[in-house]
């Protein structure tokens, strides 16, 4: 009985679930935003079906999406040409010149997407991500391998990240 209560007891920061299988192909061809907000945005696709891809799920406006920023900018820079993508997908009702703006304050150095109807109604092969933040580790092929929902804490998403990543390349 004092198990259960300490189980109970005990709330991670973020909840994990175990892999899902997709079986379409990658499919989620989505507005890419640019920080510098001149620049047009163009259709660009979130999985490449070459690699792994991190992909979270945010809005301008939440404060534990905002609180990721940090941890997102540090696993981007450290696994950048090492076989993972980091991105992010506004679900944001602004307009993207908003988000770009955003992304500039913020220092947002990972791409960043913007979400179409599909994506918001949980219609995508991202299932439903209307909790803020939601992370996922997606196979190239667009297969769930993990999914977190709330903040993930940055020791959890390095070791979940870790055995699919290259070695470093020595300079």
């Amino acid at each position: 009985m004092v198990l259960g209560v300490i189980a109970i007891g005990h709330v991670p920061e973020a909840i994990s679930t175990p892999p899902v299988r997709n079986p379409t192909k990658p499919q989620l061809n989505l507005l890419r935003i640019s920080a510098n907000h001149s620049k047009a945005a163009t259709k660009a696709s979130v999985l490449d079906g070459r690699q792994p891809v991190l992909v979270t799920t945010f809005a301008t406006w939440c404060k534990p999406c905002n609180k990721e920023v940090p941890t997102l900018n540090k696993v981007y820079s450290e696994t950048r040409g090492r076989g993972l993508r980091v991105v992010a997908i506004s679900l944001d009702e602004k307009p993207p010149f908003a988000v770009a703006h955003w992304m500039r304050e913020n220092k947002v150095n990972y791409p960043v997407f913007y979400a179409d109807s599909p994506v918001r109604s949980g219609r995508s092969i991202l299932q439903d991500v209307s909790m803020m933040p939601t992370t996922l580790l997606m196979s190239p092929r667009g297969n769930i391998l993990r999914k977190w929902l709330g903040v993930v804490p940055e020791k959890a998403l390095l070791a979940a990240i870790k055995p699919i990543l290259r070695p470093k390349k020595k300079q």
